[in-house]
């Protein structure tokens, strides 16, 4: 897409991460008669960017400013344009994206020019945890948090109150979790062969999220995906031991603790490829709405999927679950957050970075400066009920019906940025859970994945070796 750009030059306006007003420096206008377009890609929630790009235009009041917003369907898409595009020495102002792409991306992004109020000492005070953890590398801020997405439980409480002795929500551990879904399974001798599962679960082909799932059980486990110079893969071969004093394979014992819902053998099964069609756009959704299942996992853009479907059969299905029987709960831990001393939750953090490309750094930064203010992310929130990153927003977040669980998540979320395309790895590890439901060896299947992804890994360093010695060269 072709840009049109004039000549401009734009005074930086200071505006902190309190969202505290600053005195603001005069502004150098646009020549008469010309105009300056300001690109924004963006992977997520295009229509509320576009709109908070028009209440900025409108704010900074320049004459010629035109911002542009560009939506992809996805991260992926979004990613692989855009480095096709910086190849070519183009590309947008703003990219808003996934904040590990950005924390691995750093060398093709400009760093914000630190200022009083505007640096890596407020970051700690006024984002989550995961916004220093990714956007701050080498000493200096790539990139501004927007919005924290984590997984979590929707549960039908009827079902629960049904079949649980003690209590009416999932248990807070993985092992309370199990003995739920052995008591909340019903078993029969239909096609699928079960009446009710208890959750969906233990695959990859018919259900939302189920690496990412995999990739928290295998972290919470203590699993480490790389070694620290990033040179190895280490997710089948680290030993550990485990609380109880018992020594395992981390990575290999979560792998087949989350196959175990979908395998025959176990107790806990729950979940086969005949409950949910993988060509069914809904998925385990379809089944949870109609009352066959009880517990499926969930982002929080995923609520309100659930509740259109709701609405959608409640004419169709005297089953369908009411809306104020779905639930949402805290992902599950291997320890008990109540005695433990900290929570292990993967987050996915929904950031704004600034391509090295753009001949406007100044108005793109200024830009994202805009998208870190309280009053703006509050309105995002309001707009999306996406959580937002701002710690002083969590509060009255978390006290919201079911999407108050993502906020409360989104304090302690983690990231597990690995040296590689976390799509293309996400979608390995779905073929190893796919290869254990067909009935291969989990630990065969996860160290072949393992040395493949280590060779990999030092091809791809080799090659940067090259390229930086042909260009000292």
């Amino acid at each position: 897409m072709k840009k049109i750009f004039a000549v401009l030059g734009i005074v930086l306006i200071g505006a902190t991460f309190s969202g505290c007003k600053k005195k603001e420096e005069p502004v150098r206008i646009v020549p008469a008669g010309q105009i300056a377009r300001m690109q924004i890609w963006t992977s997520r929630e295009g229509e509320t960017i576009d709109a908070l790009a028009r209440e900025f235009v409108s704010a900074v009041k320049i004459p010629g400013l035109l911002v542009d917003v560009i939506s992809f369907d996805s991260d992926e898409i979004l990613q692989r344009e855009l480095v096709d595009t910086l190849a070519e020495g183009k590309g947008p102002d703003v990219v808003l994206t996934d904040g590990e792409w950005i924390a691995s991306n750093t060398e093709k992004l400009i760093p914000l020019e630190q200022e009083e109020g505007f640096g890596i000492s407020e970051y700690g005070a006024s984002f989550v945890r995961l916004a220093s953890e990714l956007l701050i590398q080498k000493n200096n801020i790539y990139g501004v948090p927007i919005a924290v997405d984590t997984l979590a439980v929707a549960y039908n409480e009827e079902h629960l109150i049904d079949r649980l002795l003690n209590r009416n929500q999932p248990g807070r551990t993985w092992t309370e979790f199990r003995q739920d879904v052995e008591l909340l399974t019903k078993q029969d001798n239909s096609f699928s062969r079960f009446a009710r599962s208890g959750v969906a679960m233990g695959r990859t082909d018919n259900v939302h999220h189920g690496a990412v799932l995999l990739e928290n059980i295998m972290l919470q486990h203590g699993t480490p995906f790389f070694s620290e110079d990033t040179t190895e893969a280490k997710f089948a071969s680290t030993m550990g031991v485990t609380p109880e004093g018992k020594r395992q394979n981390f990575g290999i014992e979560g792998v087949k603790f989350f196959t175990s819902f979908a395998n025959s053998q176990y107790k806990n099964f729950s979940w086969n490829q005949y409950l949910a069609s993988r060509d069914d756009v809904n998925r385990e959704f379809t089944p949870f709405v109609n009352g066959d299942v009880s517990m499926v996992f969930l982002y929080p853009e995923d609520v309100q999927t659930l509740r259109t479907l709701i609405a959608a059969q409640k004419s169709l299905l005297s089953g369908t679950i009411s809306e104020k029987n779905m639930h949402v709960a805290l992902l599950p831990q291997i320890l008990d957050p109540e005695n433990s001393t900290s929570r292990v939750i993967l987050g996915r953090l929904f950031a704004g970075a600034v391509p090295r490309t753009t001949p406007f750094p100044d108005q793109a930064w200024r830009f994202l400066k805009y998208l870190s203010k309280r009053d703006t992310q509050a309105g995002f929130h309001e707009a999306t009920k996406l959580p937002t990153a701002r710690l002083d927003l969590i509060v009255e977040q978390a006290a919201e019906p079911e999407m108050g669980v993502f906020a409360r998540q989104a304090k302690f979320a983690r990231s597990n940025l690995i040296p590689t395309d976390k799509n293309v790895f996400r979608r390995h590890l779905e073929a190893v859970v796919q290869g254990v439901n067909e009935g291969e060896d989990a630990e065969k299947l996860l160290r072949a994945l393992e040395t493949e992804m280590t060779h990999e890994r030092q091809q791809e360093l080799r090659r940067e070796k090259m390229i930086k010695r042909d260009i000292q060269q």
